[in-house]
């Protein structure tokens, strides 16, 4: 009977054990998270966001100063190492998170009112119910979002007229763009407001990502402008067009230069010089440690966007040639699949294996194998 009852008692211990290491204990795992996303984040200038996370799903909450930097603290925290699902509670300040009339919100009106079913009981009143303050107009409020290939406008157009001559300023300024259209006509407009909207819009064109917003008089314009534009040039168009009574918040920053090809294949040789690509061995599967030279790299492209890029693959002699010559080419694809997947557009990119038959060591040491087994990443000749 003894000998029965053990394996069970054995078993039970084990259960309580894991139990402990798993539920009565933070796990390792979750911190480790949030202590790197957080000091991602706040890195970057988006200490606003608090970090939580649930295994190796994170979580972000807090009041972001604008839309543009809502979306590129999203951005950084799904590029932490770790992070497997990213969810966004980030509101905009000014904006309400949650929708008009969804279940959040009417809870939050239960409460505080004191209607049946929460903790506040509203007090008996007699005689006449008081009137209902005079809060007057909602203010004006009209907002163009610039992000990739989409431009999102919403709130608040002057008159028809407008909206018709938005149809006609966009595919003139922004090209073969997606337009999500959901200005509503509504009267009321400060006089001027047209061509102070107008002038926005048309300078938002010279965005990367940009935000405009116009709340009654004041306008807000923030993002990255495109390599070449000069912030305070397009600062004084838009404050030429002011009418009177508006005032302008302008928090536009320029983007880096391009780099000419020259620059863009020293600042990629130069990474590459002391660092090297690691994959598991034998296989086109990229070690983890190398993810951060690759963000590196997926940058340093970024500030030239305009150069085709050849990811090389490289290996030692050791082994048959033609299964050099596969894995080498399978490990450029590996990269050019990380790059792309960092925001590098595959059309810049060309994955070539060279197998054994490039090497720059001597293959009968093991320093130079290992200097042999190698990615490099070359700046193309663009033709004339």
């Amino acid at each position: 009977m003894r000998s029965s009852i053990a394996p069970i008692l054995a078993a039970l211990a084990l259960a309580i054990v894991i139990y402990a290491a798993t539920r009565l204990y933070p796990p390792a795992i979750e911190a480790d998270l949030i202590g790197r996303t957080s000091a991602a984040l706040s890195e970057a200038g988006y200490g606003f966001a608090d970090v939580s996370a649930n295994g190796r799903d994170v979580r972000l909450t807090g009041t972001a100063p604008t839309e543009l930097a809502r979306a590129q603290a999203t951005r950084k925290a799904s590029a932490v190492r770790g992070v497997r699902r990213l969810e966004n509670r980030l509101s905009v300040a000014g904006f309400i998170s949650a929708p008009t009339g969804s279940s959040d919100a009417r809870e939050s009106v239960a409460q505080a009112s004191g209607s049946p079913g929460s903790d506040l009981a509203e007090p008996e009143r007699s005689g006449p119910a008081p009137a209902e303050p005079d809060t007057g107009p909602a203010p004006w409020n009209s907002r163009f979002s610039l992000r990739g290939d989409e431009l999102t406008l919403t709130g608040d157009a002057p008159d028809v007229a407008f909206r018709e001559r938005v149809a006609q300023t966009v595919p003139e300024r922004f090209g073969d763009i997606a337009v999500r259209d959901s200005l509503a006509v509504r009267d009321g407009a400060a006089d001027g407001t047209d061509t102070v909207l107008q002038a926005a819009l048309a300078e938002l064109a010279a965005f990367e990502e940009g935000d405009v917003v116009l709340r009654d008089g004041r306008l807000e314009i923030s993002g990255t402008l495109r390599p070449g534009s000069d912030p305070s040039a397009v600062k004084q168009r838009v404050e030429s067009a002011l009418a009177d009574g508006f005032v302008l918040d302008f928090q536009a920053t320029a983007a880096a230069p391009a780099a000419v090809a020259e620059e863009c294949q020293s600042a990629l040789s130069e990474l590459l010089a002391g660092r090297s690509v690691q994959f598991a061995f034998g296989s086109a599967d990229l070690d983890t440690a190398s993810h951060a030279l690759l963000d590196d790299i997926a940058e340093a492209a970024g500030r030239c966007p305009d150069a085709a890029l050849e990811v090389a693959g490289h290996t030692d002699s050791a082994g048959d040639a033609e299964f050099n010559q596969r894995l080498s080419l399978a490990r450029a694809r590996s990269v050019v699949a990380y790059l792309t997947a960092r925001g590098v557009a595959a059309s810049r990119l060309e994955a070539v294996g060279y197998g054994e038959s490039q090497p720059r060591a001597d293959n009968t040491t093991a320093q130079g194998r290992r200097e042999n087994r190698r990615i490099e990443i070359v700046v193309q000749e663009q033709e004339p």
